[in-house]
């Protein structure tokens, strides 16, 4: 009753927040959007019950690509476009509509319900249906994997970082400031 009470709600703060995504002018809205359009997809894995895949969207989704979309967006310095709507939404709302309709009213449902799933996936990864019997995986056996996932993701952090910063970052003398006086110094008196 609440699982499927959930489903809805969240099944419409998705289609809500994803034609925010793709309504808005300003760039810099619409990858937030995007990133709380992730937030429902990982609320529809808790709803079913799938706590790992609701982590790794979090993390992966919102983390890593909506963080990237972000930085690119922010470093292109997109200008906020002053039209309202492009011109192609009332297209694509007759194509949503015409898909919506043939999904819910056509034959997929009863496609769906003659032929069941394709893949039995509860059981294949029913072995290791908690993050705590998937972390002690993770971290005996693919610890190397691990930690060499860590440094390219330190790595490319550090060259986002280089890249943003670029030539507008002030140069620093070392010897400069080493080598200050007393006499040219600020002290700060009480």
């Amino acid at each position: 009753m609440f699982e499927s009470f959930f489903f809805y709600i969240f099944s419409i703060l998705a289609l809500v927040l994803s034609s925010m995504v793709i309504t808005l002018t300003n760039p810099v809205y619409s990858v937030l959007f995007l990133v709380l359009v992730f937030l429902t997809a990982a609320a529809f894995a808790l709803v079913l019950q799938l706590e790992f895949m609701a982590l790794l969207f979090v993390l992966i989704y919102v983390g890593a690509i909506a963080v990237l979309f972000l930085f690119v967006v922010m470093m292109l310095d997109i200008k906020v476009s002053k039209e309202p709507l492009n011109l192609w939404l009332p297209f694509s709302t007759i194509g949503i509509l015409a898909l919506s309709r043939e999904y819910f009213f056509g034959d997929a449902p009863k496609f769906l319900e003659e032929r069941g799933p394709s893949l039995p996936w509860i059981q294949e990864i029913d072995f290791l249906g908690s993050i705590e019997n998937l972390s002690q995986v993770l971290y005996t056996q693919y610890i190397a994997y691990f930690l060499i996932a860590g440094i390219l993701l330190l790595v490319a952090m550090t060259g986002a970082i280089v890249l943003t910063l670029g030539p507008k970052a002030p140069n620093q003398s070392l010897t400069r400031q080493l080598g200050r006086q007393g006499d040219n110094a600020i002290f700060v008196q009480e």
